[in-house]
């Protein structure tokens, strides 16, 4: 499978089992296997085709033990894998669901070559304290 290009924002909900059911243009762009980990970076969820998710793990692999170590427990204890059953859902483990504080209403954005699921009122919390002249600073800096 080549590099995932995965883009758009869509609102869906989560049933009382945990179950998210991924949009069409997301799950085109995943494998049947994919990995959900807990964001470093955000409250939110984290959803990679494997082939995406390999090349992640390659570069937190080659952290030094020392330097790693942390990394690598925060990440790999709230990872799992998951698949699509029959309707197109997925389950979200209790850990994660509790993690992303999701409530019954979620946002999915895609990230390019990953998906981010959020909880519908911390993506909107985010948009109004995003600060946009320091993305427009890191774009610039990357010659956009």
């Amino acid at each position: 499978m080549e590099s995932a290009r995965i883009y758009g924002e869509f609102r869906h909900t989560v049933d009382a089992k945990k179950r998210l059911a991924l949009p069409a243009k997301i799950r085109d762009n995943m494998s049947e296997t994919m990995i959900l980990v807990g964001s470093i970076f955000s409250s939110c969820i984290a959803l990679y085709p494997l082939n995406e998710w390999e090349k992640f793990e390659k570069k937190l692999e080659a952290l030094s033990e020392t330097d790693g170590i942390l990394a690598r427990r925060k990440i790999y204890s709230r990872l799992c894998e998951v698949t699509c059953d029959a309707h197109g859902r997925i389950v979200i483990p209790q850990n994660l669901y509790d993690y992303a504080h999701l409530q019954r209403d979620v946002i999915i954005i895609g990230v390019g070559s990953f998906a981010e699921i959020w909880d519908s009122e911390l993506w909107a919390n985010e948009q109004i304290e995003e600060d946009k002249p320091e993305i427009i600073d890191i774009l610039r800096k990357a010659n956009f």
